[in-house]
């Protein structure tokens, strides 16, 4: 199982998630490879689906803090995205850098 740390964020115009930034951590090592991707949702959704653990990370006022996990979500139109797994006021998708 990977862990996923999920930096930066594009919305589409129905304000769906479209591509997301992401870092994949080395839990092993307590260690970030330090090597951002930008990806389509569809790959996180994938990740999601094989069981790896995808988390959004806020920069707050004391540093980068962890907004919890993504999940999927199924849209009205068919299409699959993402959205948080547990609401946390100030630690949303919203509240991530674009891309």
């Amino acid at each position: 199982m990977a862990l996923y740390v999920v930096t930066g964020v594009r919305f589409d115009m129905s304000a769906a998630v479209e591509k997301l930034r992401w870092l994949a951590a080395d839990r092993s090592k307590n260690a970030q490879t330090f090597e951002y991707d930008t990806v389509d949702v569809a790959e996180v959704v994938a990740a999601i689906d094989r069981g790896d653990i995808v988390e959004i990370r806020v920069v707050g006022p004391y540093g980068p803090t962890s907004g919890g996990r993504l999940a999927k979500q199924f849209l009205a139109s068919g299409k699959v995205t993402v959205t948080e797994a547990k609401l946390i006021p100030g630690r949303t998708l919203h509240q991530l850098p674009r891309i």
